[in-house]
């Protein structure tokens, strides 16, 4: 397998340094990710950084039966492995992609994300059906089922939405990726955020509970779990979380939480106890209406040209 990757490697690069004799000299060019794996259908997006920057960057994959590129979007449509090459001018950098369906097994981060599934009981904000149907233990649903929306009243029978509330951003898309969740699941959605041109330094948005919500139970012995990934996120930016007070007022909390993914899933974990100590109060029931909600969590992504994915939020106890 190695010595046909080089063998189709090395095709490559003759092929495009023979195409690009006339082009303009290019210092240098560089890839954000070395290495990326697939499941079948699954998009990741490869950003090349060129030097001068204004440098014209083409794309080219030396197996399409397994990964195309277009623009730096590389898409797995077969198993297997293909090199997905940047050319500018006489520079080349290239990224090898695995696609197949055990290519999101999470124990390839070194996380064991079912871990999460086991606990003995959970308040829920953001998870999917084929992962709630895994918990053995106590469920508390506060999901939301409203999907995006900017703040104000809600739809009727809709209990919790996931606001955005950063009201001028001029081409931000808010929905749902679909593809292999942290828990191995296929043809599962989940929430998705990609930031462009922004007329505010960061990317505002929160799961705002409309209806009845009691968090009262919600003990020491419970940890706050945010699943994610950053398919684009420029090293060192950081994610800031916020959780509010349900009785009234709203607690900022900033750990640190996000740093280069480069794509894979990843966990925040906080132990409530440590944030309770910091003044989180949870000990007020919430009626849901338009002068009594919570948002749990609140999210602040800083920066244009972002993208974050969320694939569950939740409570739970081991």
């Amino acid at each position: 397998m190695k010595q046909n990757l080089f063998i189709a490697l090395i095709a490559i690069l003759f092929g495009c340094a023979a195409c690009n004799q006339n082009a303009p000299e290019v210092e240098a060019i560089t890839l954000d990710k070395v290495a990326i794996q697939l499941a079948n259908g699954q998009s990741d997006t490869i950003v090349a950084t060129p030097t001068p920057a204004d440098a014209v960057v083409a794309w080219s994959s030396s197996n399409p039966a397994v990964a195309v590129v277009v623009n730096g979007v590389v898409t797995g449509v077969g198993n297997g492995t293909a090199v997905v090459v940047a050319t500018a001018g006489n520079q080349l950098a290239s990224c090898v992609v695995t696609v197949g369906a055990g290519s999101n097994n999470p124990t390839e981060s070194g996380i064991n994300f079912t871990q999460y599934l086991e606990g003995s009981e959970y308040y829920i904000f953001l998870l999917d059906e084929k992962a709630m149907s895994r918990i053995k233990g106590t469920v508390h649903d506060y999901r939301v089922n409203g999907e995006y929306a900017s703040p104000g009243q809600p739809a009727d029978g809709v209990t919790a939405t996931m606001d955005i509330w950063n009201g001028d951003v001029t081409d931000a898309n808010f929905g749902k990726c679909k593809g292999a969740t942290a828990f191995g699941d296929t043809g599962v959605e989940w929430m998705y955020w990609k930031s462009g041109s922004m007329a505010w330094s960061n990317m505002c948005g929160g799961i705002r509970q409309w209806g009845e919500c009691d968090f009262t139970s919600v003990t020491n012995d419970f940890n706050l779990v945010i699943i994610y990934r950053t398919p684009r996120m420029l090293a060192g930016t950081s994610v800031t979380v916020k959780l509010y007070s349900t009785s009234g007022g709203e607690h900022n909390v900033d750990r640190g939480m996000i740093s280069q993914s480069r794509g894979e899933w990843d966990v925040a974990e906080w132990s409530m106890a440590d944030l309770f100590a910091d003044g989180l109060d949870w000990s007020k029931p919430i009626k849901g209406s338009l002068s009594d909600v919570v948002y749990s969590p609140a999210l602040v992504v800083e920066g244009a040209n972002r993208e974050f994915e969320i694939c569950a939020i939740f409570c739970y106890k081991k």
